[in-house]
């Protein structure tokens, strides 16, 4: 009899083996799985069906936690060895090994993921029946490792596209006052092996990039609802279906930045207690419906300033207890047609100056008779009472009725201007009739063209519409083509003489890229000036937008005056990077010679770029005006003495 103790795992040799799973659906909940073994078991689904094989146990990684199940599909290649190698029953499993497929999945034979309805007889009816997922592996000819960690531009992971697709609905998404804004684009720059990936049967994603310089987190459920921090530490969060946020405790909010809030439908607040606002600079209200306000406490209103109220159409007011209006200035009054007052008490009028009432026609007190005559001190008395003609002799001394009188002038003054529509003001400014922005957005550039005209810089210099030739997606204002829109090729007569970056001897890809619709044709000063600030950025700058003739940059909403038009200007693309990030690019680019910076974080096209140009002096924001300037971009153009 063998000694009990000189035989048992571990001292009965190690049968290893390679085999491919079948079955993950352990009827006892252990994570076990079905493993057929090469060399030891046929691929003949007749002779040995699925059904058959030996329940497998798996050794789970250190790092797993109690309750944990292994991470094994049918399809999967793996390594393991038996517990009982004389009897070959007990096979544990140690690893997945991966591999490059060569063949579809082949459902009538072994050591293949065995669900699929053209299974043989012999199979159990449930690998015969529809797979919910499957069968694997889903490609061949390539490694089995998922496409967003491989980022093989041959072969691109589905996701690539559809975030594109996603985006589309959300690239002009408008304000109460300023450009739209747009859901920003998939911030994907992955390199072999950093990313981190987690794709479920169902299509969950989870992402976790470590690429220098474009560090992400990406978490995705198969219906498209995601969140996503980019290598900046910028997050966008996006919910296909309803939200729901319960918060037990406070909450506190602190927003350096600007608040966009766009409502498809109808917003509805309930403050169960007190409702405390304020407002350090302007307030502006335009609504284009009704207002109706219940008030069911008093009502202070205090303006340490003028107050204008303009009313187009009729006015009532009703008021249901004492009325007391006490005014400390001059008071007028023009009526431009009749006027009524009915008192239903009596009426009180005491003034402590002088009353002066004149009519252009006549003056009549408690509706007197044509007859009824009022007498005065000097009148004639009629014939009628007494012979001849004697003057009345006895007169009020303070009161005086005179003959009709002369009514000062009603001055008719204009309605206070009411603007919900400056869009065609714009289209004019821009020479552009078939501009298309938001109502919002135009109010925001014309304010801005004001400022920018009083601090003597001419706004048509500045890109109020710009979203940067559709270089980072968006559609254009103009034309409403969505994507890049390809510059013309050049021509001997198109205005710019400068040569094509990209053509000379002397053109390092590894400081600039211009994207392919650009016209990489740009004064040599500014060429200068950009490879010198990505030698001290530390990476390549890519370019959006470069050169624009006349026409093309009208297609795209440039300034009149554009700078592009001239070869001054590029757009330099800054996805992924933070705040800081920005504002170091700033510092770099004003101390190498960029003078004109035109922040967009994001465009209406969803991305995010900075316009540098080679002329005067100045700054503006997503508006074309200083006015709609990020507060993070201020703090350095003002250390930089803008």
């Amino acid at each position: 009899m063998q000694n009990v103790l000189s035989y048992f795992s571990g001292r009965d040799g190690f049968t290893w083996f390679i085999g491919v799973c079948e079955d993950r659906d352990d009827p006892v909940a252990l994570g076990r799985v079905r493993v057929r073994v090469f060399g030891y078991h046929t691929d003949d689904l007749i002779k040995l069906p699925t059904q058959d094989l030996p329940w497998a146990q798996v050794v789970l990684p250190p790092t797993a936690k109690p309750g944990e199940l292994p991470n094994i599909t049918p399809g999967q290649w793996v390594f393991g060895f038996f517990r009982d190698p004389d009897y070959l029953q007990e096979p544990v499993v140690l690893g997945i090994l991966t591999g490059s497929p060569a063949s579809a999945p082949d459902p009538s034979k072994g050591f293949s993921d065995p669900n699929s309805t053209s299974a043989p007889d012999t199979q159990d009816a449930k690998y015969r029946a529809t797979p919910d997922f499957g069968p694997y592996p889903l490609a061949t000819g390539e490694p089995d490792t998922n496409r967003l960690i491989v980022n093989n531009t041959n072969r691109p992971h589905p996701l690539l596209a559809t975030r594109v697709q996603e985006q589309i609905p959300y690239l002009s998404i408008p304000t109460s006052a300023g450009p739209p804004w747009a859901l920003p684009e998939y911030p994907y720059a992955t390199r072999y092996p950093y990313n981190h990936v987690f794709q479920s049967e169902s299509g969950h994603i989870r992402e976790y990039d470590d690429t220098p310089k474009n560090e992400r987190i990406h978490e995705r459920h198969r219906t498209g609802t995601f969140y996503e921090i980019d290598g900046g530490g910028n997050k966008t969060t996006k919910v296909v279906g309803d939200n729901f946020e319960v918060i037990v405790g406070s909450e506190n909010v602190y927003v350096k930045g600007e608040v966009n809030l766009t409502v498809e439908s109808n917003c509805n607040t309930y403050i169960k207690g007190d409702w405390n606002v304020r407002v350090d600079g302007n307030v502006e209200h335009i609504i284009k419906g009704t207002k109706k306000e219940i008030v069911f406490g008093a009502v202070t209103e205090q303006y340490d300033s003028t107050q204008s109220v303009s009313v187009k159409g009729a006015v009532t007011n009703i008021y249901g207890s004492t009325f007391n209006e006490h005014i400390k200035s001059a008071v007028t009054l023009d009526y431009l047609t009749n006027t009524t007052q009915r008192i239903g008490g009596t009426y009180d009028f005491d003034v402590s100056g002088a009353v002066t009432m004149d009519s252009a026609s006549t003056f009549k007190i408690n509706q007197p008779s044509e007859t009824q005559n009022a007498a005065r001190k000097g009148d004639d008395v009629p014939d009628s009472e007494v012979d001849g003609t004697q003057p009345i002799g006895v007169g009020s001394a303070s009161v005086f009725i005179g003959d009709i009188g002369v009514a000062s002038a009603v001055v008719e003054t204009d309605l206070l201007p009411i603007e919900v529509s400056p869009v065609q003001a714009v289209q004019a400014a821009y020479g552009l009739p078939s501009l298309n922005i938001t109502e919002g957005h135009a109010t925001a550039v014309l304010n801005g063209r004001i400022i920018e005209q009083a601090n003597g810089i001419d706004p048509n210099t500045n890109e109020g519409v710009e979203y940067g030739d559709g270089g980072t997606g968006g559609t254009s204002p103009v034309t409403g083509q969505s994507g890049a829109i390809t510059a013309p090729p050049a021509t001997e007569n198109d205005g710019n003489n400068f040569e094509d970056v990209t053509k000379t001897d002397n053109y390092d890809g590894d400081l600039l890229i211009f994207l392919p619709h650009t016209d990489p044709r740009i004064d040599p000063r500014l060429r200068t000036i950009l490879e010198n600030t990505a030698r001290e950025w530390g990476a390549p700058l890519t370019i959006t937008s470069a050169y624009r003739n006349p026409e093309y940059n009208a297609s795209v909403g440039g300034a009149k005056l554009s700078m592009h038009s001239q070869g001054y200007a590029c757009d330099v693309r800054l996805a992924n990077t933070s705040i800081a990030d920005r504002q170091r690019f700033i510092r770099i680019a004003s101390s190498k010679g960029i003078q004109g910076f035109g922040c967009y974080f994001p465009a209406s096209g969803g991305g995010n770029f900075i316009h540098c140009d080679i002329g005067a002096k100045r700054h503006w924001g997503p508006t074309g005006s200083r006015a709609s300037q990020y507060g993070w971009a201020l703090e350095t153009l003002r250390g930089a003495g803008y």
